[in-house]
């Protein structure tokens, strides 16, 4: 798929990792639910995801630049 498609895959594999296994080991609760309104998660999980697409768009750039 597209480097937009791989970061929101590798985005919600890592939020679920983080979400499930992670803060619940913490004591934060499911996704931080222990400390975070709906509204929180919601905020804390888009910007992972924003994270992640602009990091994969941008090693996708550098990888073609490398090959040409």
């Amino acid at each position: 798929g597209g480097d937009v498609r791989k970061g929101a895959v590798y985005a919600i594999a890592v939020w679920l990792l983080n979400a499930v296994v992670v803060l619940p080991a913490t004591g934060d609760g499911f996704a931080g639910s222990a400390h975070l309104t709906l509204a929180g998660i919601v905020w804390y999980a888009a910007a992972h995801s924003l994270f992640f697409m602009v990091l994969a768009m941008a090693y996708g750039a550098l990888r073609r630049r490398s090959s040409s």
